[in-house]
């Protein structure tokens, strides 16, 4: 059963279908007894680093759903070559017996697809597209969006958002990208969780094409905008999720949660490590 189609950006859909059981025998990975189900939920977010074959990804990813029992996975560079009968979201989603949601930004010149995915052990419903402010980037410009879907939790309801940023902005750009993620949530009264690729290098740019490091704050633009709309994460001390450069670009926020552990893992196929966070 489709969670629903919408188009709602650009002429893009929001593509994703509902797997309610696993098959007689098998076992969901990363089950949780009842008593975790109610009381925690655990985000992941990773950068996929365009990874599209199942066999790249299959192992990895189910280590990191089973070894911090994952309930949500917000994936961001999620791309769909042409002429491939499925995107590798929903090629995850059936080798783990999860819900998905993929969301397509745009299509490259060769005719593959890229945007953002999200998988959950639990339904998606209200599925939405997210237009984000776009710039020229003189190069390789792209179309952004959010990912939007509430996860239907033992918790319940989380309104989840999951995004991409631009790389090469400067901080006032950043954060209207930004706005255009928190008008979004502003009606969201319960639970909302906010996490992804935000580009945060600590850059200024110079004509979209020379980084001047440390000239720029974004890190910590990021983190007082969604404070001062009631959001906080536990990354702030955490180290470095993108492997060049020794970067922080990606992050999870939370309203009405409160984090009970979190970390960074390591990933070889992806040039970004995943970050995961148990909330309740």
């Amino acid at each position: 059963m489709f969670l629903g189609v919408a188009m709602l950006a650009a002429g893009l859909a929001v593509e994703g279908r509902a797997i309610t059981s696993a098959p007689a025998g098998q076992k969901s990975p990363a089950a949780h007894s009842s008593a975790e189900r109610v009381s925690s939920f655990t985000v992941a977010s990773l950068n996929m680093a365009r990874k599209h074959r199942l066999d790249q990804v299959v192992d990895e990813i189910r280590t990191l759903i089973e070894r911090r029992r994952v309930d949500v996975l917000l994936l961001q560079e999620v791309e769909k070559p042409f002429g491939d009968p499925q995107v590798i979201a929903a090629e995850l989603a059936r080798a783990f017996q999860l819900h998905w949601l993929f969301a397509p930004a745009g299509v490259w010149q060769d005719g593959r697809l890229h945007g953002l995915a999200m998988l959950s052990r639990y339904p998606l419903e209200d599925a939405e597209i997210i237009p984000l402010t776009k710039f020229d980037l003189r190069f390789r410009s792209r179309h952004r969006i959010g990912l939007a879907a509430t996860a239907l939790t033992p918790v319940g309801p989380v309104r989840t958002v999951n995004l991409h940023f631009d790389s090469r902005i400067n901080t006032p750009e950043r954060l209207e990208q930004l706005a255009d993620i928190l008008d979004a949530t502003a009606n969201v009264t319960g639970f909302c969780v906010i996490g992804g690729d935000f580009n945060t290098a600590d850059f200024r740019w110079f004509r979209r094409w020379l980084p001047i490091p440390y000239a720029a704050r974004q890190k910590d633009a990021v983190r007082e905008t969604l404070s001062a709309w009631g959001f906080q994460t536990p990354f702030r001390s955490t180290g470095a999720t993108f492997k060049r450069l020794g970067l922080k670009l990606d992050w999870i926020f939370s309203r009405h949660l409160h984090p009970l552990e979190w970390g960074i893992e390591t990933i070889t196929f992806s040039d970004h490590r995943a970050i995961w966070v148990r909330m309740s």
